[in-house]
């Protein structure tokens, strides 16, 4: 089954095959490289290759769906805060980089992205810090928590919460990999 693109993430699943296929069989990179791309459906590496820097020039953002997401920060020294801007969001978290994974919707602005559009778990694995998805019982959709490092959730969870289905493909996948014990779950 040959695609028109190829995702980061599939490509980096591709990558790890290739290097167990490697350990595993003792043939050269190369070839693991070429088999594994052959199992998948392609014709070789070098073709996926091409695909990957296609797929990378296409905007992975999804449609825009407005919702009303409370966000909150909270660390050791300060009582939880209501976070109301993208701009403020980074400020909160050392300036870091806001991930994105949607596109603009009717309330944002070019300068002033909706929280909507933001990508809570790429932007907290990112930063570095632990993120808490509420529920009906808290008052918050995400807390940002700031003196705890960073977890991975189940895949099919931040699928569900981007509004995807359990098996369709999450743009920033490859963003949620934390810096801490690989497997980790929260």
């Amino acid at each position: 089954m040959i695609s028109a693109q190829i995702t980061a993430t599939a490509f980096e699943k591709l990558k790890r095959e290739a290097k167990c296929l490697k350990k595993t069989s003792g043939c050269t990179w190369t070839q693991a490289l070429d088999q594994v791309a052959e199992q998948a459906g392609y014709l070789n590496w070098h073709r996926i290759t091409l695909l990957a820097k296609q797929s990378a020039q296409i905007d992975p953002r999804l449609p825009p769906l407005h919702k009303n997401r409370l966000t909150w920060i909270s660390s050791a020294g300060k009582i939880r805060q209501r976070i109301d801007s993208a701009k403020e969001l980074s400020e909160a978290l050392g300036h870091a980089t806001i991930h994105y994974f949607r596109e603009p919707c009717e309330l944002a602005t070019p300068d002033s992205p909706c929280l909507c559009q933001i990508d809570p778990f790429a932007t907290a694995v990112q930063a570095g810090v632990r993120l808490d998805i509420g529920d009906k019982h808290d008052m918050w959709d995400y807390l940002f928590i700031l003196d705890e490092p960073a977890c991975d959730f189940y895949p099919y969870e931040k699928r569900i919460i981007a509004g995807l289905g359990s098996a369709d493909h999450y743009p920033n996948e490859h963003l949620t990999v934390p810096g801490c014990q690989r497997g980790q779950l929260c």
